[in-house]
């Protein structure tokens, strides 16, 4: 049973592999992540097949089976998937001999690590990790301070842009913090201590790359930091795993438990003066012995029946998860003219049209025109507007869509232009046709964008995850304006 458990699992979550082979495999998806995932689970599906059995009962793979079902219609989809995942690396632990159990717990962070997280990643964790970026480097920067997102002196405001936000650092650090928890087969709490350790170096790699941004526009640095862009986090990425490498052998020639018990015996002393003390280890105790009595006798089976009905409730019931709701599209008065430029509009084409599918407000796309010879000419330029009443996580970045449409991203330092606005801008580069893109949110007082360019009192943001953070608030709701001006370089 327990060899043929993880293609049960993995039959019971029919409804989720079609939304991550796309998300993997589409145009513009996470390659390398769908392929980690399907190398690691023939390599542990194989190791269990080859060898003797494990014994141990499937109670953890059916009860995240179960969470996975009940939670679909209520949670995001990629939550449940991970739960899913869960679920599958508990048929996949039980399948591997007692003696190889223990050392495989990095198979959970892996399996997670190779879900499609880099877009929620980047909208989430990007600006967050900006604001600590730049007050980590004031430590090493003395007489600067941190305003927001940027690095002033007094003289020079330099604004930690979105290479220096370190998500795919973060990201990357976590994969090989747990790659090699892997290969040397440390117990879980290693490997915990190993995935702390690799967010400590994401975020000084993040610090210091923020320093060497403020060195080289304060002239500091004699050299432009974004032409040696991914050199520097290509140094930084390769000390870091370099110095896991490292820790993760030093844990791996250590007595088991003589690390951590060095490591919590201080945390063990204070938890013994705390009166709750004995119920925990009454508890814990009583728990040890429930565990051994169903490791015996008729516990197999029945965890075994209780994994089957887990996989059928998750496979029967299976479906959409939990639904979007949108408003239809606003009345919304649209500008005539940007930046001293005649606009005119552009239909929305099926391309666009999918992109703009369910989102809770209002889009329009815009031809920028030029003046030649008296008369108006209409330009490859293009200028998207996109209104909405409050936040929501439907405002994708114009990052995200252009990856959604198979272009490859460069992203670029902030631009601040003459009214104050910070804008993010990138380049966007598909079969040699090629996009400098900026885009920068404002707030808006109503539907009427006829003067939204000439609001110099409205608040802007550099892009979608900065105003998302700052307006997602209980009881804040304020209309905005994301606009992307798409231009040939």
């Amino acid at each position: 049973m327990r060899r043929f458990a993880p293609l049960a699992a993995a039959l019971a979550g029919w409804s989720f592999w079609p939304w991550l082979w796309g998300r993997w495999f589409g145009v513009g998806g996470a390659l390398l992540q769908g392929c980690m995932f399907f190398l690691m689970i023939i390599a542990a599906w194989a190791t269990g097949l080859r060898r003797e059995v494990g014994t141990e009962p499937l109670w953890g793979a059916g009860a995240f089976l179960v969470a996975t079902r009940v939670s679909y219609p209520f949670i995001p989809r990629l939550l449940s998937a991970a739960l899913f995942f869960s679920a599958l690396y508990w048929t996949l632990r039980t399948a591997l001999p007692p003696e190889e159990r223990k050392g495989r717990v990095a198979l959970w962070p892996l399996l997670l690590l190779c879900l499609p997280l880099m877009p929620s990643a980047q909208f989430v964790l990007g600006y967050p990790l900006r604001l600590l970026a730049a007050r980590l480097a004031t430590l090493a920067l003395p007489g600067t301070r941190a305003v927001g997102c940027g690095l002033t002196d007094g003289v020079v405001e330099v604004f930690v842009d979105a290479p220096c936000a370190g998500a795919g650092m973060l990201y990357g650090m976590l994969l090989l913090a747990a790659g090699v928890g892997f290969v040397f087969r440390l117990e879980a709490r290693r490997v915990v201590c190993l995935l702390c350790g690799g967010v400590v170096l994401a975020l000084w790699a993040n610090a210091s790359r923020a320093v060497l941004l403020f060195a080289a526009h304060a002239n500091i640095l004699p050299v432009s930091l974004a032409r040696y862009e991914s050199t520097v986090g290509l140094f930084y990425f390769t000390v870091g795993g370099l110095l896991l490498t490292a820790a993760a052998r030093w844990m791996s020639v250590r007595a088991v438990g003589s690390f951590s018990r060095k490591v919590f015996v201080v945390i063990s002393g204070f938890w013994s003066l705390i009166p709750a003390h004995d119920y925990a280890t009454r508890y814990k105790n009583k728990s040890r012995g429930l565990r051994s009595r169903l490791s015996e006798g008729k516990g197999p089976r029945q965890a075994a029946a209780f994994f089957l009905a887990a996989c059928a409730f998750t496979g029967l019931s299976g479906g959409e998860g939990v639904s979007s709701r949108h408003e239809p599209s606003l009345p919304v008065l649209w500008p005539l003219s940007w930046e001293g430029r005649q606009l005119s509009d552009v239909p929305a084409s099926p391309e666009t049209a999918l992109f703009w599918r369910d989102f809770p407000g209002a889009c329009q796309e815009f031809a920028i025109q030029s003046e030649d010879d008296g008369g108006f000419v209409t330009t490859e330029d293009r200028l998207v507007l996109r209104f909405v009443r409050e936040a929501t996580r439907r405002l994708h970045p114009a990052e995200d869509c252009f990856r959604g449409a198979g272009y490859g991203i460069k992203p670029l330092p902030l631009l601040l232009d003459g009214d104050g606005r910070r804008w993010s801008v990138f380049t966007a580069e598909k079969a040699g046709l090629q996009w400098t893109v900026r885009q920068c949110v404002i707030s808006v007082p109503d539907e009427d964008l006829r003067r939204a360019e000439k609001a110099t009192q409205a608040r802007s943001w550099p892009d979608v995850a900065a105003w998302y953070w700052d307006t997602a608030r209980p009881g804040f709701s304020t209309p905005a304006l994301a606009i992307t001006v798409i231009q040939k370089p």
